[in-house]
């Protein structure tokens, strides 16, 4: 489930651009990394207004979608002007053309996906028209051998794929249809295309391109990436990583129950080809994507050792691991291992480029130190892999022998925070906060359900930071018996706290979906006027202490019901 009030108050710092949103909007976790990322958006942002940087639309939708993945309002006046311009490439009867008139620009694949991958992320629904087209007709300029290539080439572009599929995949996230067959013949390339090695080539089977046809470091990421999303989308019974989904037991309120990894209801979601028996076996899938891992284990370097775009290099690398659950190539946290090494390369005024004037390079830079796949495939697919380590003593090289901070009791962190002053309550540390985060992560549920009166004496503190931090230990602890104080919580004045109190909510009840109550309200409320954000918060209060009322009353033990905390509605202070 997501942390993203937690986290956001528990990282020592993270810039916040002239642009006024907090950049990143879920931090990393590494406050160097944060920083890096927002001084990139702060130069990625400053570009859009006049189109520097020799912004053309589908460099402009690229910038935009990593600012809106870093945490830039997706209301941003520039986001909606990049969606209108690219609206106007879409005819009256639906269909989308990349050059509004005349032959097709070179780079039609990449100008698509990336469009795609902006309007999904600016407002999915208000562009699904345009959604539709572009799926249309990226799924008629496939070739019949399952790949994509320049005009009037028919070899087959390894990226190009890579961004075919990008684009396809925002689509069907976006609730476009797309036919299975899409995915099927772009497995099938890539698995008769590979080099003998376990690599793939820009252009396999020919000497054009960098590499000449040799196995590459961004084709081998690029190919294992784009091959891990069709998996994922063709076979829902396989998990990221390859791993099939097993049934689990888990012991609900006493009682030991077998319960799916997937729902039915997201399994239906996930699995919209149910009837269609793929033409591509999974056991030569798998291989394939074992083999290009493994090339890329035994080859593994900080930067792009190889001909082709630097910054590329990251951005594949992110999404290929990502896509494949891979923590670790050559024995390194490839993500630390890079992210720092980013950090010695990025400029001073933030910005990452192999080239002057071009900001491609940031955007990759960004979404690199994001981990933006991963949080798409975690956020649309429930799959529980690692966005990140949950430490948040990790601004550190990797590579250097440092040991990890040890930290003390719980119990001792709690009582310290509940002997502060309330009066100068400013003065709480925000290394503190971070702290006691990683403790409540760190700790058994067992453990942690030990500390439930010192977490309840905090409940009422006056900073919502810490009201939050409380929420979120409440949840973790697993208790049924703290169901009340969270439903109580649902009336406090704090976002982050309504947030976290839901989410806890949904941890404890087993019920990620929390009764179709979104549980991001800050992105909600985030960029609207104050009586819109008041309304919005009132309603979703309103709307989230009813249904968590009305299920608590329906579970809660019958030695407990018609007392005082029922009587009154559902008060927790009125149990004290």
């Amino acid at each position: 489930m997501k942390r993203s009030c937690v986290l956001a108050v528990a990282v020592a710092c993270f810039a916040t651009p002239a642009f006024g949103q907090k950049i990143p909007k879920d931090p990393t976790g590494t406050p160097r990394f944060d920083a890096a990322i927002a001084k990139g958006v702060q130069y990625i942002r400053a570009g859009l207004p006049n189109r520097g940087f020799d912004y053309k639309l589908p460099k402009a939708a690229l910038a935009g979608y990593a600012c809106i993945k870093a945490g830039v309002s997706k209301k941003d006046p520039e986001f909606i002007k990049i969606a209108e311009e690219i609206k106007k490439h879409v005819d009256a009867n639906g269909n989308f053309h990349p050059s509004n008139g005349g032959k097709l620009p070179l780079e039609y694949v990449y100008d698509s996906g990336v469009f795609a991958m902006f309007l999904a992320a600016q407002d999915p629904e208000g562009n699904l028209p345009t959604l539709r087209g572009i799926a249309k007709f990226l799924a008629d300029e496939q070739g019949a051998d399952g790949s994509w290539d320049y005009p009037q080439r028919t070899t087959g572009d390894t990226s190009q794929n890579q961004y075919g599929v990008l684009g396809l995949w925002a689509c069907m996230r976006s609730g476009v249809r797309v036919s299975p067959q899409v995915w099927d013949k772009c497995l099938q390339w890539h698995v008769s295309k590979k080099n003998g090695d376990g690599g793939w080539a820009y252009h396999p089977g020919s000497s054009a391109g960098p590499g000449e046809g040799r196995s590459t470091h961004n084709m081998t990421f690029g190919a294992t990436g784009t091959m891990a999303i069709c998996r994922l989308i063709l076979f829902p019974e396989y998990a990221p990583g390859g791993k099939k989904r097993k049934k689990k037991k888990k012991k609900l309120f006493g009682v030991l129950e077998e319960t799916e990894m997937v729902s039915a209801a997201q399994n239906a979601k996930l699995n919209p080809y149910a009837n269609y028996k793929p033409a591509v076996q999974i056991s030569r899938v798998d291989a394939a994507i074992s083999g290009g891992v493994n090339w890329l284990n035994t080859r593994f370097e900080l930067q792009n050792p190889f001909t082709g775009n630097e910054m590329y290099y990251y951005y594949a690398m992110e999404r290929a691991m990502a896509m494949n659950d891979v923590k670790q190539l050559a024995q390194q946290d490839w993500y630390q291992a890079c992210g720092f090494k980013l950090l010695e390369e990025q400029k001073d005024n933030g910005s990452w480029y192999p080239r002057p004037n071009d900001a491609v390079g940031t955007c990759f830079g960004v979404l690199f130190l994001l981990r933006s796949t991963a949080k798409i495939v975690e956020g649309a697919y429930g799959t529980g892999i690692q966005v990140g380590k949950r430490g948040f003593d990790l601004d550190a090289d990797p590579l250097a022998d440092s040991k990890k901070k040890k930290l003390g009791p719980l119990d001792e962190m709690l009582a310290r925070l509940d002997q502060m002053n309330l009066e100068n309550v400013k003065g709480v540390p925000e290394e503190d906060l971070t702290a006691l985060v990683e403790k409540i992560l760190q700790t058994p549920r067992k453990e942690l359900a030990k500390q439930i009166p010192l977490l309840k004496k905090l409940k009422d503190y006056p900073r919502g930071d810490v009201r939050s931090i409380v929420m979120f230990g409440l949840g973790r602890s697993g208790d049924m018996r703290v169901a009340p104080i969270l439903i109580d919580a649902l009336n406090d004045n704090d976002v982050g706290v309504l947030s976290e109190a839901h989410t806890a909510l949904c941890y404890i009840s087993r019920k990620p979906r929390g009764f179709g109550i979104v549980s991001d309200l800050a992105s909600e409320v985030e960029g609207l006027p104050q009586d819109e954000i008041d309304k919005t918060v009132n309603k979703w209060r309103k709307m989230a202490q009813s249904r968590w009322r009305a299920w608590y009353k329906r579970i809660r033990p019958y030695d407990e019901r018609g007392d005082l905390w029922e009587m009154s509605g559902g008060s927790a202070s009125a149990g004290k």
